[in-house]
């Protein structure tokens, strides 16, 4: 896809991410699976860069301290 090209990713899941609405300039509105909101920037989306709102490295840091 060309830089600068709008692709709609309503709906679309990432990770524990949801994309919900387009903030313009390429950042997106996403709810995670935990219920927070969080502004992502769509190519963090679609490389997999951001894949909830903290709440996985949370988890994972809590269980690798146990």
């Amino acid at each position: 896809m060309a830089k600068g090209t709008f692709q709609d990713i309503t709906g679309v899941r990432f990770g524990r991410l949801v994309a919900i609405k387009h903030l313009g300039y390429g950042r997106w509105e996403c709810v995670c699976d935990c219920g927070n909101v969080k502004t992502v920037r769509a190519g963090h989306l679609n490389s997999g860069k951001t894949r909830s709102c903290g709440c996985l490295r949370h988890e994972v840091d809590k269980t690798a301290n146990s």
